[in-house]
């Protein structure tokens, strides 16, 4: 058994796919948010995800923006769900994301809407191998070496990509080497498409990232 952290898949479901072929029957995926929007495929993703025990999904900034949106137009909040409708529609990618959805059966919108009620924002502790792992989709870097936090917990992030932080497409971590590290980020690049970018699949187990490139 492994465990995996994965995080900024944006609807690329070839690299999502890729990395799913890895895995064993009985490894776990913690996946840090933004499964949707920028690629055209981020529901088919989320509906494979909920459908295979495999994977623990947290709720990512985008995952936020469509939640908010579907949930204000259901409760007819319709001043709210048009700030989110030029938020997350126009601003943030989410065309793809709503017309896939917009095209499910009703029983598996259901699945999406349960599944975004419950999500998780964080998992504070996940113990792999002795190591303490705070798991979230956002959180400051810390890039000169000090804690992440007042602990001996390891900060895993998704949602600042590597284009702007150092070579594209790559794992970043506030240390010489990853054993020290007490913030590591593991988003990739895919919202900018495919050109130098990645989906990052961290093992915990070990610290081994395995990157997934078109």
């Amino acid at each position: 058994m492994a465990t995996y952290a994965i995080s900024d898949i944006h609807g690329n479901w070839k690299r999502y796919k890729a990395f799913r072929r890895t895995l064993g029957f009985d490894d776990r995926v913690y996946v840090i948010g933004d499964v949707i929007d920028k690629g055209k495929d981020g529901i088919d993703i989320l509906v494979d995800m909920i459908n295979d025990g495999r994977f623990i999904i947290l709720m990512g900034s985008h995952e936020h923006l469509m939640h908010s949106y579907l949930k204000a137009a259901r409760n007819g909040d319709w001043d709210v769900a048009s700030c989110y409708e030029d938020l997350w529609l126009s601003a943030n990618g989410g065309n793809d994301t709503y017309g896939q959805y917009c095209s499910l059966s009703s029983h598996l919108k259901a699945q999406i809407d349960g599944l975004f009620e419950n999500m998780l924002d964080i998992i504070p502790d996940v113990i792999v191998n002795g190591r303490h792992f705070c798991l979230v989709h956002s959180a400051p870097g810390r890039h000169d070496g000090r804690k992440a936090l007042n602990d001996e917990r390891i900060v895993i992030a998704g949602h600042a990509a590597m284009l702007h932080h150092g070579r594209p497409g790559e794992i970043r971590f506030n240390a010489d080497r990853i054993e020290d590290a007490t913030y590591i980020g593991i988003d990739g690049g895919c919202a900018y498409g495919s050109k130098g970018t990645s989906m990052i699949a961290l093992r915990l187990d070990d610290l081994t990232p395995f990157y997934f490139s078109d």
